[in-house]
């Protein structure tokens, strides 16, 4: 979040480079992504809490929990990695003979 509200002030041209840009996909998308399912989860746990009490209080442990939030973090990643495999700065001149450089549309 604090980086994106650095861009408001400063998008072009992107000066922090091809990793930054990969880190930055990496994290805002693995942000997005566990906020989803967490919300996915919560729903489903009191689905269970509500039809299914006497289930629910079988499986409730604390050690369930972690389990689920470390689930839910390592699928986040692993579908926010091929943002960050994708992301890259390219930069074109403007004008054509200028030196100042920006980013092309599509890049951090």
């Amino acid at each position: 979040m604090p980086y994106d509200v650095t861009l408001f002030w400063h998008q072009y041209p992107w000066l922090l480079g091809k990793r930054a840009c990969q880190s930055r996909a990496l994290i805002s998308e693995t942000a997005s992504n566990v906020s989803v399912l967490t919300v996915v989860t919560f729903s489903t746990e009191r689905y269970l809490a509500i039809c299914h009490p006497l289930y629910k209080l079988a499986i409730t442990s604390l050690q369930r929990a972690r389990r689920i939030i470390i689930a839910l973090w390592l699928i986040s990643l692993a579908c926010a990695m091929p943002f960050a495999v994708n992301s890259d700065v390219h930069f074109i001149s403007y004008p054509e003979n200028g030196t100042y450089r920006i980013p092309a549309r599509g890049s951090c």
